[in-house]
């Protein structure tokens, strides 16, 4: 039986986003400093399949959440997931014309909503907070240290991927050729 070198490829590329993500969650580290967003962005654009590039983020939370890197009430954990899914989406339109403002503009984005979204559901779900206005004000205020943790995370890992990407783009581009084709 003979291995398609394009479907090895493959599972390297995909094996190396989740191993990066698993790890980075794993290994003490800044709080909301991961590269979860930033490979979801990336696998949006990288991959042409959307389920491909939406299992990847999944994958690497589910496999470091049962490795420990955490679980809590179900339903900021459906916010966590959905927020790390919608840049998977987002990753798509960063194909094109003045790619790295793309970039930026999506890791922002993916910055702001998880902060806005998580936080939300965090207030809403725990009895950490008062239910009224004073109480939400609060939930954000005090997320704040993580949202910057967030977005430098985000940023950082996004120029990463990104920038190995244009940095080794005869490699790259013949990598992704094969891997599109072998996963179509």
């Amino acid at each position: 039986m003979t291995l398609d070198a394009n479907k090895v490829r493959g599972a390297v590329v995909i094996a190396v986003l989740i191993g990066v993500c698993v790890v980075m969650r794993l290994v003490e580290h800044a709080p909301n400093f991961t590269p979860l967003a930033a490979t979801a962005i990336f696998a949006g654009f990288f991959f042409r399949s959307r389920m491909l590039a939406l299992t990847v983020p999944i994958a690497a939370l589910a496999i470091s959440d049962l490795l420990g890197a955490g679980f809590y009430d179900a339903r900021i954990m459906i916010a966590v997931y959905a927020c790390i899914a919608v840049p998977a989406l987002v990753g798509r339109f960063v194909r094109g014309r003045w790619m790295p403002v793309r970039v930026l503009g999506a890791s922002l984005a993916a910055s702001v909503l998880f902060f806005a979204v998580t936080n939300f559901a965090h207030f809403l779900f725990t009895p950490m907070y008062e239910k009224s206005l004073a109480g939400l004000l609060e939930c954000y205020t005090l997320a704040l240290p993580f949202f910057r943790n967030t977005l430098l995370g985000d940023l950082s890992w996004s120029f990463l991927f990104f920038g190995a990407y244009a940095v080794l783009p005869m490699a790259w581009l013949a990598m992704r050729a094969r891997t599109q084709k072998a996963l179509a």
